[in-house]
């Protein structure tokens, strides 16, 4: 678990710009306080919905946003509970829905920032997928599909039961293709395992 008092600074810097929707996102499994109570317990994230806060029902079809009028409506939303040491299990627990930017991080169970650090070039986002060959995330545009030596064969039943015209013999007509199986690989993995995949 990555403790992040570093994320929880920028977090009130981004907030003193008056920028919610600028905060980082939330994870399910991170820990997180109420901004509103210093001394509240820690909390944490079980569930991150689609709906903003104004569309977020909670109780008596009210949403997040009426119960939060401090906070901007099209926030997002965060679940979240308040497990004890002695809970065994968080699903009788009683959820909680908070506005993202009412709540702080206060570490982090997913390594958010190398993944940030790798998937960006020049402060754009950047594609990524894994090398087969050395199972490192690299940008997609730097991976080429080489063929495996494999090959793979897809079956489909395309008429059931049919009867043969000559025998009179049922039996399910099918499809059959086969396909060259092949490989994501980044440029190294190539240049050293080219030989072998070609």
């Amino acid at each position: 678990m990555t403790t992040t008092s570093a994320t929880a600074a920028a977090e009130q810097t981004l907030l003193a710009d008056g920028g919610s929707t600028d905060l980082p996102p939330v994870d399910v499994g991170d820990h997180v306080q109420d901004r509103e109570d210093a001394d509240s317990a820690t909390m944490v994230v079980v569930g991150t919905p689609l709906e903003s806060a104004a569309e977020f029902e909670v109780k008596n079809g009210q949403t997040v946003a009426d119960f939060n009028p401090d906070y901007p409506a099209d926030d997002a939303v965060v679940k979240v509970v308040y497990p004890s040491r002695s809970d065994v299990s968080t699903r009788p627990l009683q959820r909680y829905s908070f506005p993202r930017s009412r709540v702080e991080i206060v570490s982090r169970v997913h390594d958010r920032d190398n993944d940030q650090e790798a998937a960006t070039d020049g402060g754009v986002a950047v594609a990524t997928a894994t090398c087969y060959g050395c199972q490192h995330e690299v940008p997609e545009a730097n991976l080429e599909q080489v063929m495996s030596g494999g090959m793979l064969v897809d079956e489909e039943i395309v008429e059931y039961r049919s009867r043969h015209p000559q025998t009179g013999e049922c039996r399910d007509d099918i499809h059959r293709a086969e396909y060259e199986h092949t490989i994501p690989m980044c440029p190294d993995c190539r240049a050293k395992n080219g030989a072998d995949h070609e």
